[in-house]
């Protein structure tokens, strides 16, 4: 007898025929309704149901199973992988302070007008937590990302490159998430530097000049453009990779096409080392009340409307979307289109980094969070770096949640492209006392994705009249 992955994404296609993917291996093809009803089907599975060509297509692409194991095998996989992760990824705010004040920001204005910033005391008590967290893992390697607060504050120009100089020294890669407003006061430091040092600078940039002028302000109401498209410049003729990230909402969307165009116009998108994230503004506090929020399979839909082929606009100007929506559509877009991307494999089933106990981030104050975004969260902080170190494990390993160790995820057909969503926003949907996967519009993304491409499948299986 055989047995039907659960990992079935369905789309009815035409009557009759049905578009499936197996959302664990990434297989896509085209059944019939009798078909897709079988695989359906609960229980073991005749092969004599099938025809002999039908039987051995849907076995080698894995929709057919000799035994009902699979959802023990995922939780292998994580088992598994746990043990071969010797990574870590080092996210460190040497201040919370920032000079914008740009409205939909996640971090409390509180925070961002503290003056709280590391002292050389407490940098030295962090590469010793690095280090003995390193050991604690037998981690083969590691990543330092700066991050704030702005990181890159002239104010704070010895203290933060004496972080990436100590980070470059044990061989570590670098990179930065930056509003990328003074970060020219870096620039000769990125030129002493070894090349490829610095892997990436993430700049957020949220429209063309009037409208990015309206959202990510100065304390006095300045808008930050100038400043950013002069050191957006720079950074390129230096050979530093930058991400331009848009956070787009309601308000800002309709400006893409002028804005991606200036990418065009500014000499950005003949430079290899740039690429353009279109990312949603996200709710992960659960509040209901984001300004401009919007879900993502809606942007989506958006973005095939304001461009008249978005898969020539990504690659002439260099766009992705957000992680999860390019988590959930890429292996959709490689069947389609055969563009692959960092995304596209589907075995990693990992999800978020936080998920994974990949992340440990450093607060400017000494404690140790799970998830950059929980940065001045100090109840749900997992351990301290300074004065001493002390690691709260039982609090850290409250993240390790997977598809196969919640309920609601194990059960979920397309659980692998989607990888259990922000936990960050399934501790906020039950006040940190359990764990409640946030879907986050998933189904949705992957119909609105098919949706928009119906002709593109209907020309591969040559069906367009």
């Amino acid at each position: 007898m055989l047995y039907a992955t659960q990992y079935i994404y369905d789309y009815k296609l035409e009557d009759e025929t049905h578009v499936i993917l197996n959302t664990l291996t990434g297989a896509l093809d085209v059944v019939s309704e009798r078909t897709t009803k079988l695989l359906k089907s609960k229980g073991p599975l005749d092969p004599a149901l099938f025809d002999a060509d039908e039987l051995e297509v849907l076995t080698e692409r894995g929709y057919l199973l000799p035994h009902d194991e699979e959802r023990a095998q995922v939780a292998t996989w994580f088992s598994d992988y746990a043990e071969r992760m010797k990574a870590f990824h080092f996210i460190v705010c040497p201040t919370f302070t920032c000079n914008l004040r740009c409205p939909y920001c996640f971090e409390d204005l509180e925070i961002r007008q503290s003056k709280t910033r590391m002292s050389d005391e407490q940098v030295e008590k962090m590469y010793e937590a690095m280090d003995r967290l390193i050991e604690m893992r037998g981690a083969e390697y590691a990543h330092l990302q700066l991050y704030g607060g702005e990181p890159f504050l002239r104010a704070n120009r010895d203290l933060v490159s004496s972080i990436i100089e100590r980070a470059v020294s044990k061989g570590w890669g670098v990179s930065g998430i930056t509003n990328g407003t003074q970060i020219d006061a870096y620039f000769d430091l990125f030129e002493r530097l070894p090349a490829g040092t610095i892997e990436q600078i993430q700049i957020t940039m949220d429209g063309p000049e009037e409208m990015h002028n309206q959202l990510r302000i100065y304390a006095d109401g300045r808008g930050s453009y100038e400043e950013i498209k002069r050191n957006v410049t720079r950074l390129l003729e230096l050979e530093v990779p930058v991400l331009l990230r848009v956070n787009t909402g309601i308000d800002n969307v309709s400006e893409l096409p002028r804005l991606v165009q200036s990418f065009e116009d500014n000499g950005w998108t003949q430079h290899p080392h740039f690429q353009c994230q279109i990312a949603p503004i996200t709710d992960h506090g659960c509040t209901g009340c984001v300004p401009n929020y919007q879900p993502e399979f809606k942007l989506m839909r958006q973005l095939h409307e304001l461009f008249e082929n978005w898969e020539e606009a990504r690659e002439r100007y260099h766009l992705m979307l957000g992680y999860d929506l390019e988590r959930r559509t890429s292996l959709l877009r490689r069947a389609l289109y055969g563009t692959s991307s960092e995304l596209a494999e589907a075995i990693d089933l990992s999800g978020c980094s936080a998920s994974r106990q990949h992340y440990v981030v450093f607060g400017a104050e000494g404690l140790l969070y799970a998830c950059p975004e929980t940065v001045g969260m100090t109840e749900i902080a997992i351990g301290r770096y300074a004065p001493e170190y002390e690691l709260d494990t039982k609090s850290w390993n409250k993240w390790a949640v997977n598809i196969s160790n919640t309920s609601k995820c194990a059960s979920c057909n397309i659980a692998p492209v989607c990888g259990g969503a922000c936990p960050l926003q399934g501790f906020n949907s039950s006040s940190f006392d359990a764990y409640e996967p946030h879907c986050n519009f998933a189904q949705q993304s992957i119909k609105s994705y098919l949706d928009l491409n119906k002709s593109r499948v209907l020309e591969l299986l040559e069906m367009v009249p």
